[in-house]
């Protein structure tokens, strides 16, 4: 290598390695367009510029161009297919493309866990392969026993679509062994302790504690609510927990729902009642649930006649 070749090469791993410390996305930007600009056949530069218009400058088509031009130059850059399986799911919707650039970076790097655990969400939750995703899944744990979020991922497919309650269960609980903070695996162990080992303590501590720990958590309060009411009588605990959480969702029409009952049924306030069972018909036309929409209509339409109402 020429001294002069030596230099450029320096001053461009320079510009890269500011434009990745610049706190500023249009200043890094700079950076890279100038170690492009000294050498347009290195790779390195494109995927970091593809990053920083990723990921801080909501720019797709042009990160997309940066981490194509990056593999063009080198076919076995692991980390620019990962980054633009990536943006193609979450940015683009071409699923099948993520998929194949997660392939891309499984085959270059069998021993990296990012891959697997990305194509294992995209199976799961784009492409309808529940067995296709534990795979990964699997691979990415046995590569990463500590990888908390892929216990957690691997535990809702074992419940809702493998109907392996133990498994579950067993993920579940490594989860929060790995992270006693983590809100979502205590709601979601408490969801399986009350609909399948009827645990109904068990599951009321799951959810006091991840609303403790993620106090703006919706579906913990409403889950709450109906585990007080069916399986403590606890109706005004119930109502509370409804209320709160319709506060933190407005458009939670199973939270107004499930306070029709207690208003109409226990606490005396049809028009309260009334009133939820609209709002609750809202949402459900809006968001096009038809079969949903007949049935708080139908319940209103009995409320009417069981109080002789005009409404």
């Amino acid at each position: 290598m020429a001294d002069n070749d030596f230099q450029d090469l320096q001053t461009y791993q320079a510009y890269c390695e500011r434009g990745l410390a610049n706190q500023d996305p249009e200043g890094a930007l700079v950076d890279f367009d100038r170690a492009i600009a000294l050498n347009p056949n290195l790779a390195g530069a494109y995927h970091l510029r593809g990053v920083v218009k990723q990921n801080r400058l909501n720019n797709p088509q042009g990160a997309l161009a940066d981490y194509d031009r990056a593999i063009a130059i080198a076919p076995d850059y692991t980390s620019a297919h990962v980054c633009r399986g990536m943006l193609k799911k979450y940015s683009l919707n071409d699923f099948n493309g993520a998929l194949a650039d997660y392939d891309r970076a499984t085959a270059l790097e069998p021993d990296l866990v990012e891959p697997y655990f990305l194509r294992a969400e995209l199976k799961y939750r784009q492409l309808n392969d529940p067995q296709g995703a534990v795979s990964d899944i699997d691979r990415a744990i046995f590569l990463n026993p500590n990888f908390t979020v892929a216990y957690l991922l691997r535990a809702e497919l074992n419940y809702w679509h493998l109907s392996d309650v133990r498994a579950a269960l067993a993920d579940y609980n490594q989860t929060i062994a790995l992270d006693p903070q983590l809100a979502i695996p205590y709601y979601s162990r408490g969801v399986l302790k009350n609909n399948e080992l009827k645990d109904v303590r068990g599951a009321l501590a799951d959810y006091d504690r991840a609303i403790s720990l993620d106090p703006q958590l919706t579906m913990a309060y409403y889950s709450r609510g109906l585990l007080k009411r069916n399986e403590f009588n606890d109706l005004q605990g119930a109502l509370a927990d409804y209320n709160q959480a319709i506060s933190l969702d407005p458009n939670l029409a199973e939270g107004y729902m499930a306070r029709v009952e207690l208003k109409y049924t226990h606490l005396s306030d049809i028009q309260g009642a009334i009133d939820d069972l609209r709002t609750a018909a809202n949402i459900y036309r809006k968001s096009g649930e038809a079969e949903n929409l007949q049935n708080a209509l139908d319940i209103l339409d009995e409320i009417v006649k069981d109080c002789n109402l005009i409404i």
